[in-house]
């Protein structure tokens, strides 16, 4: 192992991690750059996971030799399959290009679940990868891989290139969100850390509303997968200021390393602390109150949570919540690209979450995160069965029925937001550093079962009407909320760093 003595002239005993807490728990003005810049992950994320629903639009079309009909027309007392289609508007994405309709239809939303597989596999092996071999190192790769990939799709003239380049990314996208979030969280101080996952999901929503408006000027798939490329550039360039995460290095027993950037950091956020800090790493000897447990010898991630009882609870309540709230969240987004005004609902509903993101801050402070989060899933359960309701009645589009139903889907898709926000606050609060990264990544990865599921939810629409879809997505709501309750209350609590002290905190508050 690692080791660092460090003396003074006093030959005073300090507690390493005792320092990582202490300038972590200050807020100062480089965590707040810190927290900006690893924000803009979770805008690129936001691009790319709604931007599959954007890339298999499919806009008004009908049989070119047969205007008034779309697959197949009637000829006399013959059935015809229409050999060719015309599209009706100036939208080009990959349905139009590749022609994904009529008996080939299956195309569209097997993509956006091909894309959704990418998604949790790169949601568990950078979690995994991430406790290994640190949150920033992986993050870097993500970002990398992922912006290369995005502009070589751009330059694809085959659909099996587009599918296989678009998994491949949405691996290293997934990656780069849940390591850039157990970062921030990390590094972030804990009576600000629901202010500050708040503000890391408030940048979802600026993706939200960057794709809205820039898909409305540019309807060519091609050079909007060009121009979403820029934040992923921004992020390039300065994500190099951020450090590795301290607590991360100290349970890794990387003590030099932990120290070192820990120092960093309390100067830069010009500390006073900064002062009591040994500045000669190499002559100091550390001696720590606490050992961490993980060492060169360090156990699986994913086998620490299931070794206790308490974490496979955890993780029980949490992978409902996940699958639930994803496929909500994602069968709402597909749902709504499907009804009249696709561009203008995206940027409404983009501010209605933004806003909520805000209330959602305070609900949080003041109240907690259990509580809430219950409430959330109730509503957006609930919410969900009003819709398949009300579209059994509807229609006509320009109904007023038809506006309603936008509108409460708007509403749907904030709240089913600001509820996943709640869920994510959970997941990196309530399992310990050793294995913070492993267990965002198995999750998240498990969870993405409801957002692979969702497009093909979604396209039973055109065979048995609205009302099944969103019957299922409101009943696995309902449901998922129910389950919280198991769950316990977190707000204030610092964050656990290994087995003993999960143990040791979750059994005395069940007492």
């Amino acid at each position: 192992d690692e080791k660092i003595q460090m003396t003074d002239e006093s030959k005073e005993k300090i507690d390493l991690k005792n320092i990582i807490n202490k300038v972590i728990d200050k807020m100062g003005r480089f965590q707040i750059v810190v927290v900006f810049i690893l924000s803009i992950c979770e805008s690129i994320t936001s691009i790319n996971h709604i931007l599959t629903s954007f890339h298999t639009y499919t806009p008004d079309y009908y049989c070119r030799n047969h205007n008034e009909s779309k697959c197949e027309y009637i000829n006399e007392t013959a059935v015809y399959t229409c050999e060719d289609v015309e599209f009706a508007n100036d939208d080009w994405t990959i349905v139009t290009e590749y022609k994904l309709v009529c008996n080939r239809r299956y195309l569209a939303p097997l993509i956006s679940t091909l894309y959704f597989i990418g998604v949790t596999f790169g949601s568990i092996s950078c979690g995994i990868l991430s406790d290994k071999y640190g949150r920033k190192r992986i993050a870097m790769i993500c970002l990398c891989s992922q912006l290369f990939l995005g502009l070589i799709i751009s330059y694809t003239s085959r659909l099996e290139q587009f599918i296989i380049l678009r998994t491949i990314q949405g691996f290293f996208i997934q990656g780069l969100q849940g390591c850039g979030y157990t970062l921030l969280l990390e590094l972030s101080p804990n009576k600000y850390r629901t202010i500050v996952a708040c503000c890391y999901s408030l940048f979802w929503t600026f993706g939200e509303i960057t794709i809205g408006s820039v898909s409305y000027f540019i309807r060519n798939w091609k050079f909007l997968q060009v121009y979403l490329s820029i934040p992923s550039i921004l992020l390039f360039s300065l994500i190099w200021i951020v450090p590795e995460s301290p607590l991360w290095l100290f349970t890794s027993r990387k003590l030099k390393v932990s120290l070192k950037s820990i120092r960093r950091t309390a100067k830069l956020n010009n500390d006073s602390y900064y002062e009591l800090i040994p500045r000669k790493i190499e002559n100091c000897d550390v001696t720590i109150t606490e050992s961490p447990n993980l060492g060169d010898n360090k156990p699986n991630p994913l086998l620490i949570i299931f070794k206790s009882s308490i974490l496979r609870k955890h993780a029980f309540v949490m992978i409902t919540s996940w699958i639930s709230t994803l496929m909500g969240y994602y069968g709402i987004i597909f749902y709504m690209s499907n009804l009249p005004g696709r561009h203008t609902n995206f940027i409404i509903c983009a501010i209605i979450e933004y806003i909520g993101s805000i209330i959602t801050i305070v609900i949080f402070n003041k109240i907690g995160r259990k509580m809430p989060t219950i409430c959330y899933q109730y509503l957006n359960g609930t919410l969900c069965l009003v819709i398949g309701v009300l579209s059994l009645w509807n229609t006509n589009e320009n109904s007023i029925l038809s506006t309603i139903i936008v509108i409460l889907a708007i509403l749907t898709k904030a709240s089913v937001g600001s509820s996943n926000f709640g869920i994510a606050i959970y997941t990196a609060e309530i399992f310990p550093t050793v294995c913070r990264g492993a267990s965002a990544g198995l999750l998240n990865s498990i969870g993405r079962i409801g957002s692979m599921t969702a497009p093909q939810l979604i396209l039973l629409r055109g065979h048995y009407g609205d009302l099944l879809p969103l019957s299922v997505l409101g009943c696995l709501l309902l449901f998922s909320g129910s389950l919280i309750f198991l769950l316990p209350e977190t707000k204030n609590i610092s964050l656990l760093n290994n087995l003993e002290e999960v143990n040791k905190k979750w059994r005395k508050m069940k007492k």
